[in-house]
């Protein structure tokens, strides 16, 4: 059931063509799916649920109104009371043996998606959260150097955003049936970064990525 905003508005006539239009969007897409309808509900649904989180947030909050990503995913997982030390035991580095750079710090440090290995919600924002906060380990700096900011900047925000949504589009692109549990993680994931600090920080707002594909 969609929420309200305080005065009602979405019980306007305009919402509910929105709303009609939207079940119309999904059956239709559902009903081309080369997997079956099934499937293509569930894909249908999560990109959906991907563009109301990535691409209407940003404006919901400043119109005061429920967030959507407060819709799509659970209550934030807090991560323990630290000292701002990388938890090297719950997240150790990975380093490769080929000797060539790293996707990502995300990647270097374990963050993994999607349907064979991917890891568990709670696992994600936790990892997540000591991201953004916790000092990088050294291994990751001598790789990276200051790529990714200080601790907590709206800096080292943006670049973990930026990486997720980027993620988002390329596999899109590429193929989002065969990647579609990756997408959904990083969609997930990137909503969540968005209630727990994005949200909060007006000097983020205007800069927060898309993931739509144009």
């Amino acid at each position: 059931m969609l929420r309200t905003t305080p005065d009602g508005a979405l019980g306007t006539p305009a919402h509910a063509a929105a709303v009609c239009f939207l079940r119309d969007l999904i059956r239709e897409m559902a009903r081309q799916h080369p997997k079956g309808e099934t499937a293509g509900r569930r894909t249908a649904l999560r990109c959906v649920a991907g563009a109301v989180a990535g691409e209407l947030a940003p404006l919901m909050t400043e119109m005061a109104a429920p967030r959507p990503a407060a819709l799509l995913i659970s209550p934030p997982h807090k991560a323990p009371t630290y000292d701002g030390a990388w938890p090297e035991r719950r997240f150790p580095v990975r380093l490769d043996a080929t000797g060539f750079r790293p996707q990502s710090a995300l990647k270097m440090l374990g963050y993994t998606v999607g349907r064979t290995n991917g890891w568990s919600r709670q696992d994600r924002q936790e990892f997540l959260q000591y991201f953004v906060e916790a000092h990088l380990p050294r291994q990751v700096i001598a790789v990276f150097k200051d790529e990714y900011g200080p601790p907590g900047s709206d800096h080292r925000l943006l670049r973990t955003a930026n990486l997720l949504a980027a993620n988002v589009r390329n596999f899109t692109r590429n193929d989002p049936d065969r990647y579609d549990d990756a997408i959904e993680d990083w969609q997930e994931d990137l909503a969540f970064l968005w209630t727990m600090y994005g949200s909060a920080r007006s000097s983020v707002r205007g800069r927060w990525p898309r993931t739509t594909v144009t």
